[in-house]
């Protein structure tokens, strides 16, 4: 490929920018996402496995943060991932699903949306959920997304100070390596 292609996919990346925190219209894409504290542990057969707290299934226990994002790019955005950056002690996976992942003791990193398109000035609405006593371990988010020339993007997220870094465009192989583990929703 030239180096001028190469330049203009630069300057037709998409990328996001964080429009509202406290959202109540219509979005093109909505998310809505638990971020929730793990506990790792043994169990008989030696194999690990993660412990939730109980609370995350009592609605009052939780509390919430809403944002709208929008592509401002001049390309689409495809494969749209929110995944976490510190793994070590935290999952996230999207609420529908809140009552079978804390039943299974298994872990997961980042959600992923198949149909997502998000086109320049379309906007995603993200909720995320979280105990009030976890906030403090609940640190940054990556959007992980690919462009229509097949270029791969990460932007930081950090919800509590409802800032978003520029875009970053990563190799094939960190992309993988970030989400070998992901649920569809």
């Amino acid at each position: 490929m030239h180096k001028k292609d190469k330049e203009q996919q630069y300057v037709d990346k998409p990328f996001f920018s964080v429009k509202e925190k406290s959202v109540n219209n219509e979005s093109d894409l909505n998310i809505n996402a638990v971020i929730a504290t793990v506990i790792p542990s043994l169990d008989e057969h030696e194999c690990v496995t993660f412990e939730y707290d109980e609370k995350l299934k009592e609605k009052e226990g939780r509390h919430h943060i809403d944002f709208e994002l929008e592509n401002e790019g001049k390309n689409m955005a495809m494969d749209f991932y929110v995944a976490l950056c510190e793994q070590k002690y935290n999952a996230i996976f999207p609420l529908k699903d809140l009552n079978s992942w804390v039943k299974s003791h298994f872990v997961n990193y980042s959600i992923y949306n198949k149909q997502s398109i998000i086109k320049n000035g379309k906007k995603i609405k993200i909720r995320i959920n979280f105990l009030k006593e976890t906030e403090n371990q609940v640190h940054n988010l990556l959007l992980l997304y690919m462009d229509s020339y097949g270029n791969l993007w990460e932007q930081l997220f950090n919800p509590f100070e409802c800032s978003l870094e520029r875009p970053h465009l990563i190799k094939p192989i960190y992309y993988h390596f970030l989400l070998s583990k992901k649920l569809s929703i």
